[in-house]
Formats: C-alpha cells, structure tokens, sequence
C-alpha cells in the first residue's frame, strides 16, 4: 500500500512537467513495515544521466545480488545499508559487519525508504546550489512532504541534506538541536509530518571512504538520541 500511494504521488508529478524523474520508494514494504525504528534515507541525487528510474527498485536488485555475493560495492548505497543495519541490529562490531558487508548491507537496504532532493537526473559530484534550488521548489517541496507523510518514518537521514531538507520541509532551524559537539557538530530535529512524529538527524555524505568513522560515529549518535527519550 504505502509503495502503490508514492507511486500515485510521482505519476502525478510526472504529469506536471516533471517526465524524467529519479523516483524513490521502500525498497521491500514488507521489510519496512517490520523494522524498527523505520528509516528513510534522503540523499541529493542520483547521479544517472537518465531519467525514469527508480532508485528503490535499483536498491532492492542490488540487495538481492549481495545477498548472493555478487555484483560490485556501491560506496554510497552500500555504507546507507550498513548504517540501517547497525541502527536496527544494535550496531555489531564494524569488523564483523565489514567482514559480511554485502550480506548486512542487503538486509539494511532492504528495510530502508529512500528519495533524493533532486529528483531530476545527476551527477557523480553534486552542486550543492543546484541540489537546493531544485529541493527548494514549490512542487518538489510539497512532493517532499508527501513522500515522507506516506512512509512516515521515525528516523530520517539527511547525508548531507539536513538543512536543505529542514528549509524544504519548512520547518523552524532554530528547533534544530545539536547532539554532538566536536569537529564535526551533527543536529537533529523533531518534527511532526502529517500523523506521525519523526526525527531528522544530521549525517555526512555516505561515500565519504571512512567507513568505520561514519558507523561508529552514527553508533554514538543513535546511542545519544535514544538515551536522551528522543528516538526508540
């Protein structure tokens, strides 16, 4: 149900100008709606050089390759399913999880939505400015606050997109919290979208090559928020 309602959303917004479009989704609903906390991931872009394309779709034919061990290691999609996996698997040592990292990153993806801040076809390296003009558009602004009513997550994460997100969604930064203060400060804010109550949480872009950094550093901030009431 909730893959056939964002389908109705993006033939929609096809339908208004917008044909090519990189399209996001649950990976596998039944995953998703048995997962806890339910995670979706918003990135900027894809970097295709074509449109209708779906990048849950895409994700779920992946996932099912690492399963069997085959296909190549995706720097992005693949550290993104290894992060859902810690979140939901209590975070295993990361040499166990790297050790199997096709294996956890399938069973992470597979439990995962995901969408992107431009829809439109990208590139390998993201502008940044573009990212936010498209994401800032009024259509792409209300499709936003859609897809994420209809997946209603409890955890949403921003590689690289949280304040971009925040502004789309038009929420009030000033309620963004800071959760870890550092070399790198990293945010959250909890907001209401639609019925359900969601926490938008502040992360690099996932094709950063510190791997273990990222995962141990997403560990703490997990370990944080929930200890602080915030997420269960």
């Amino acid at each position: 149900m909730i893959n056939h309602k964002l389908g109705q959303l993006y033939r929609h917004y096809k339908a208004r100008r917008h044909p090519d479009i990189v399209t996001g989704g649950l990976v596998s609903e039944a995953d998703y709606v048995l997962s806890k906390p339910r995670v979706v991931f918003v990135g900027k872009e894809v970097p295709t050089s074509f449109g209708r394309y779906s990048i849950s779709k895409q994700m779920r034919k992946r996932a099912a390759k690492w399963e069997k061990g085959q296909d190549v290691w995706d720097e992005t999609y693949g550290l993104v399913g290894l992060w859902a996996y810690g979140i939901m698997q209590g975070f295993p040592a990361w040499r166990v999880v790297n050790r199997n990292k096709r294996q956890c990153a399938a069973q992470g993806l597979r439990a995962i939505g995901i969408t992107n801040l431009n829809l439109g076809p990208g590139t390998p390296v993201s502008n940044g400015a573009a990212v936010r003009r498209h994401a800032l558009k009024a259509d792409r602004r209300r499709l936003l606050a859609k897809e994420l009513g209809v997946m209603s997550p409890d955890l949403v994460l921003c590689g690289y997109t949280f304040w971009d997100t925040i502004d789309a969604l038009g929420l009030d930064r000033t309620e963004a919290k800071r959760v870890i203060r550092g070399r790198d400060d990293y945010y959250y804010v909890a907001a209401s979208l639609g019925a359900h109550s969601t926490v938008l949480l502040d992360l690099s872009h996932p094709a950063r090559k510190a791997h273990q950094a990222e995962y141990e550093q997403l560990r703490d901030l997990i370990t944080k928020l929930r200890r602080m009431g915030v997420l269960n």
